[in-house]
């Protein structure tokens, strides 16, 4: 069997410019095997994944499409790569992709390099790895063709338009995207399938477009008759005025492991102390409320009584919104000057900002301890250093004014240097 020379290179060159739009295309079947490896894989028998996962791919493929240069193409792919492969690292971590606002906080990673290492799995190589294959195989033949798709660029646009149209026609009829992807989130066993089933586009279209959602009288009715079936407020047991309060934020710390032995040693001997006396009040039937804000939201929930919002940090969106806390009702109340005692930096989750409006008058951070003793494997500031570095200033009244309400957060921040504490 013969096949005529002319022929055979217009079907190679048929062929040849779509291994740029399959390597695109494989991509996206890539991240959203990874992520639902560890949710569900419910998203691959949904048409809508495939959908758009081909219509993510010919909208990106476009440059390449019209300058038939695979440069074009490398530049998406390798952009691709960065952007799927970081959200993969922050599911891994906080089972979500990277909100919208949380982009703006690339800057938090820098205390946190190890643990963004700690991320990284094997398979995470295979996106740069179809990047080279991608490369070589365009490389190995002539990457230039007169021929931009199989079927022609007219079938190439016309299938573009053809899949959003029908994407568009599917959400409607549900009720609209944002109608859709919320009813998602609210699922017990689809509320991570956004990605996978709308890409990461579609993600942070819906943290954009909802933002700022709008209470429906269906919702603050749902919200009345909740609040009606919870039982009533136990009293707080009789407790002796006293002059100060202290909280203390162990952050990453979950509450069963309180109270716990191994092999007869406790787990947390100092915390079961405190649990002991009549002065503490504890609530051991809290579930977490933490959401985009993370760590910070601890703050808001304990000082302020507000839910953290849907989506990114209340930190950094309204850093000055006027809050109604505790320390401020301290003072208000008491004349008392409240204190963050902190090893975070000020800058880490705007921090500094919010306490302002929070009502603290001095934060103690970063700088201002000693690195005296190294914790774990990334010789961070551990909790007893900074418990003693606290005692100590506790003690000596080197905080200008006798102290009434201390905050305490322990994360394991490092601590290089010394410098005076900011007031406020």
């Amino acid at each position: 069997m013969t096949v005529n020379k002319q022929e055979g290179n217009v079907a190679g060159s048929r062929i040849q410019p779509a291994i740029p739009i399959a390597g695109v295309f494989f991509k996206f079947l890539l991240f959203n095997a990874i992520w639902c490896y560890y949710t569900t894989f419910t998203p691959f028998s949904c048409w809508e994944s495939y959908a758009t996962a081909l219509a993510a791919t010919l909208v990106l493929s476009v440059p390449y499409i019209l300058t038939r240069r695979i440069a074009a193409s490398i530049l998406v792919m390798v952009v691709l790569d960065i952007w799927m492969v970081a959200n993969l690292l922050y599911y891994r971590s906080y089972f979500s992709a990277i909100p919208l606002s949380s982009y703006l906080l690339a800057g938090n990673l820098t205390d946190f390099l190890p643990s963004v290492a700690a991320s990284f799995r094997w398979c995470d190589g295979l996106f740069p790895a179809s990047t080279a294959a991608v490369v070589f195989f365009m490389l190995w033949r002539n990457h230039r063709s007169k021929i931009i798709f199989p079927f022609g660029k007219h079938a190439y646009f016309t299938l573009l338009i053809f899949l959003c149209a029908l994407l568009a026609v599917n959400l409607s009829i549900r009720g609209g995207f944002l109608t859709v992807y919320r009813n998602m989130k609210s699922s017990a066993h689809r509320h991570a399938s956004g990605p996978p089933l709308y890409t990461l586009f579609g993600t942070l279209y819906f943290d954009y477009a909802d933002e700022l959602p709008e209470l429906t009288e269906e919702q603050e009715h749902e919200i009345h008759n909740w609040l009606s079936e919870r039982p009533a407020l136990v009293p707080v047991p009789d407790i002796a005025s006293r002059d100060n309060c202290i909280f203390i934020l162990a952050e990453s710390l979950e509450s069963w492991v309180l109270n716990l032995t191994v092999e007869n040693q406790e787990i947390t001997p100092y915390l079961n102390k405190l649990l002991k006396e009549r002065s503490t009040l504890y609530a051991p039937h809290v579930l977490t409320q933490v959401n985009g804000g993370r760590s910070i939201d601890a703050q808001l929930l304990v000082l302020a009584g507000l839910l953290p919002l849907q989506t990114g940090a209340y930190s950094c969106r309204f850093p000055l919104n006027t809050y109604h806390t505790l320390p401020k009702a301290m003072k208000e109340l008491k004349g008392t000057r409240n204190y963050l005692l902190t090893v975070d930096k000020t800058k880490t989750w705007n921090q500094g900002a919010v306490a302002r409006s929070f009502g603290i008058d001095t934060i103690v951070s970063y700088p201002d301890f000693r690195m005296t003793e190294a914790f774990g494997n990334r010789k961070r500031l551990g909790d007893n250093a900074f418990s003693a570095n606290a005692g100590k200033r506790w003690k000596t009244g080197r905080f200008g004014v006798p102290m009434k309400m201390y905050l305490f957060r322990w994360s394991h921040i490092p601590v290089i240097r010394r410098s005076r504490c900011q007031n406020l």
